[in-house]
């Protein structure tokens, strides 16, 4: 199997396992825990997400620096690039831990926290902190291995790591340990994930050939690439994380739990087809290394089918089947969420039409095209928010951010026609038609299961529900999409199959 593809495989069976593990514990906490302190427990989330982004991006940054070394075969170098990273890592970590335990109480204070629950949850954000003090030398050590194209073995690593903390979390639940155990689980999980990662590391260390040199990477190109990506990553986890911190300081926690199980549900699907990008990364830089432009053109063109294609897939199948979700998940008398479910699949339809452009512009070296898009898109959803949050809650919070990805992609589309960039004929080509398609066959099965024939016949919304659904949305979308993207090589092979047939039957006569 080649690297790509097997990064590709194993990305998605990654992300699902670890999402499913997630999703099967969420019902469990949020009962042990109460609204209050799921929504606590959620800021831990919140706060991590900033803290990996807080590493002047040294993680995205080992991607492309080891890529290139191990492309060279520059053993010393490879070495030389990841102790630097390593131990920039782990200075950052020790800042941050030091910055969390020292204002747990202004946190506290900041998101409202009912006073009885203070003391529990000033203890926990020290046992956080302890946490904070792993996230970024795990980061550095999954980007190595994501360098050294083993996403596999990336993926592997985390999922044990989030076993671990999800395994930690019931058993800490179940004695009783509150929000103690769970913010306890992530730090098991740090160090589950980290140790695996050190062992994967020394083995594929060892493979690269000893002897030759390449260019070195020096500290100044370390961190003017970094510098770049720090932003990029503190831009896009302040995207998606924004709207929970306002709802928590506007308005209170139980809006932050709704944002909290809607992100949870949303982005665990719709951030399925994305994973192609961690996937070609690497594979990009290297590419772009050996072979130039017309290589990654060509996988670009390819790489934005399968994320079109998919995400139609997953977002249609997501949309009609959120009452169902909601109801075999959380129970009845959640419709509130599969609303909000719906909304969020909206606005991730809206950033994923143009976010991989602006990716593998960063991949070859030029990664300041996404931060501007993504500053766009940032102080659109603020302000945005600021508004909409006091005025509708956390309707009003995915609305925004929702808009704001439609301000991106507005902001990269100028951008691209000003540099030149062809992005134009791939909208035209490749988005356009998806998006007609796709609320064709969306709004075609909205109305059989809601107001069509079908819908007298139906069960309430549950598993069986979700089958009939599930099973019209693939017939259709089969239906209408095999004109489309990659799907065109199917038909082409269905029709040289079958006139191969009418020639054999012809000449047979």
């Amino acid at each position: 199997m080649n690297p790509l593809r097997r990064n590709v495989i194993a990305n998605l069976v990654g992300r699902v396992a670890t999402a499913l593990l997630w999703v099967a514990i969420t019902p469990y906490v949020l009962s042990r825990l109460g609204a209050e302190r799921f929504g606590i427990w959620a800021l831990f989330f919140a706060f991590s997400g900033y803290l990996t982004t807080f590493d002047l991006g040294i993680g995205n940054t080992m991607i492309r620096f080891i890529a290139v070394e191990r492309a060279a075969g520059d053993r010393r170098g490879l070495k030389r690039t990841l102790g630097r990273g390593f131990r920039l890592s782990l200075t950052l970590g020790l800042f941050w831990a030091a910055t969390v335990a020292l204002g747990r109480g202004w946190i506290a204070h900041a998101f409202h926290v009912p006073p009885g629950m203070l003391t529990e949850t000033d203890g926990a954000l020290l046992i956080f902190a302890a946490g904070v003090l792993l996230l970024l030398p795990v980061q550095v050590m999954s980007g190595t291995l994501q360098g050294f194209e083993r996403l596999d073995l990336s993926n592997l690593c985390m999922f044990f790591g989030v076993a671990a903390q999800v395994l930690a979390i019931f058993v800490g639940l179940a004695t009783g340990g509150g929000l103690k155990a769970v913010a306890l689980a992530g730090v098991i999980g740090q160090a589950v994930t980290g140790g695996l990662s050190v062992i994967a590391l020394r083995i594929q260390v060892r493979k690269v050939e000893s002897g030759a040199s390449g260019p070195e990477a020096t500290w100044r190109d370390l961190v003017h690439y970094g510098a770049a990506l720090q932003l990029t990553n503190t831009l896009g986890i302040l995207q998606l994380q924004v709207g929970k911190i306002l709802l928590g300081l506007l308005g209170n926690l139980r809006m932050v739990a709704d944002y909290e199980l809607g992100f949870r549900v949303a982005g665990g699907v719709t951030g399925l087809p994305i994973l192609i990008l961690g996937a070609v990364a690497p594979t990009v830089t290297r590419l772009w290394e050996s072979d130039g432009p017309e290589a990654v053109g060509s996988l670009f063109t390819s790489t934005l089918r399968w994320l079109y294609t998919h995400s139609v897939l997953a977002l249609g199948t997501l949309w009609l089947l959120a009452p169902d979700v909601t109801n075999v998940w959380l129970g009845p008398g959640h419709d509130r969420i599969a609303f909000q479910i719906r909304l969020w699949v909206l606005a991730y339809a809206m950033n994923i039409a143009w976010s991989l452009a602006p990716a593998f512009a960063r991949c070859i070296g030029r990664p300041w095209i996404e931060v501007w898009c993504l500053a766009a898109t940032v102080i659109a959803n603020i302000s945005l928010a600021l508004w909409s949050v006091p005025r509708y809650g956390t309707v009003g919070a995915i609305v925004a951010l929702g808009v704001a990805y439609g301000v991106g992609f507005i902001t990269f589309a100028a951008i691209s026609w000003r540099s030149g960039i062809p992005y134009g004929s791939w909208i035209r080509s490749e988005l356009v038609p998806r998006v007609l398609v796709s609320g064709l066959t969306v709004g075609l099965c909205e109305w059989l299961l809601t107001a069509g024939p079908l819908s007298a016949h139906l069960p309430s919304p549950g598993w069986a529900h979700a089958a009939v659904a599930g099973l019209l949305f693939l017939t259709l979308f089969a239906l209408f999409f095999l004109p489309f993207g990659d799907t065109q090589r199917l038909s082409r092979t269905l029709w040289q199959m079958s006139a191969t047939i009418r020639v054999k039957r012809a000449s047979s006569r």
